[in-house]
């Protein structure tokens, strides 16, 4: 799968699929990197602050300007661990029920 997720996250991601069928599952994932962004953004906040996203970023643009490997530093986001498992619950929670319901969906 990708690589930011963990193992938990791939056996909740294999369970969500099994219970709901691929095309909620599709949905939930899709929702929940939609919940999970803002939760990842502030934990990563609260973990190293302005400085440490603004090294992040000054790194990411040495790596797409240079094109070679620059390992995180210990005070970067890129090091932190953030759980999903709750955006990807909360991911699978909505999208079943907004598929029971007929509210919106990407299922025809």
């Amino acid at each position: 799968m990708l690589r930011f997720f963990a193992g938990g996250d791939v056996k909740l991601g294999m369970a969500i699929a099994t219970f709901t069928g691929w095309q909620i599952f599709l949905e939930s994932l899709l929702y929940g990197l939609m919940m999970g962004l803002p939760l990842v953004l502030i934990l990563a906040w609260k973990k190293v602050g302005w400085q440490g996203f603004k090294a992040t970023f000054t790194r990411y643009g040495l790596i797409f300007g240079s094109r070679r490997y620059l390992a995180p530093a210990d005070n970067e986001m890129a090091g932190l661990k953030v759980p999903y498992g709750p955006a990807l619950a909360l991911g699978a929670a909505l999208a079943v029920i907004l598929n029971k319901y007929q509210l919106f969906t990407l299922i025809s």
